[in-house]
């Protein structure tokens, strides 16, 4: 019985610590090579070209969808409520965010892989 018992808390032990190292792994966060940086070439690039924007979340568009603005134009951009890590924006905070075009049919939005606040 103690060996049963020693070999289950053996297993969740180290489910737990896989878990918790694959959690916290990191990684670059940074441009990637020739990545677009403004709303106006965004809006004219093709499907999945990656982009690295800076300026403003003006406001929520339900769904995990938000308007985006930088001195170029704007457009929506949709952010995963997990990617957010815990950090609280207003319009007037200023945004970096990393992640690719969307586009469908007419429709064109950045799927943001990253979000940080500059």
């Amino acid at each position: 019985m103690k060996k049963s018992l020693l070999c289950l808390l053996l297993i969740i032990s180290s489910s737990t610590f896989a878990i918790t190292a694959f959690a916290d792994s990191g990684g670059f966060v940074g441009p990637a090579k020739d990545s677009i940086t403004n709303v106006k070439d965004a809006l004219a690039a093709p499907d999945d070209a990656q982009v690295t924007l800076t300026g403003y979340i003006t406001s929520s568009l339900g769904d995990e969808k938000y308007h985006f603005q930088d001195d170029t134009g704007e457009m929506v951009v949709d952010i995963d409520d997990d990617d957010w890590n815990g950090l609280k924006v207003t319009p007037k905070t200023q945004v970096i965010i990393q992640g690719e075009v969307d586009t469908d049919g007419t429709n064109v939005k950045i799927d943001v892989d990253t979000i940080t606040a500059q």
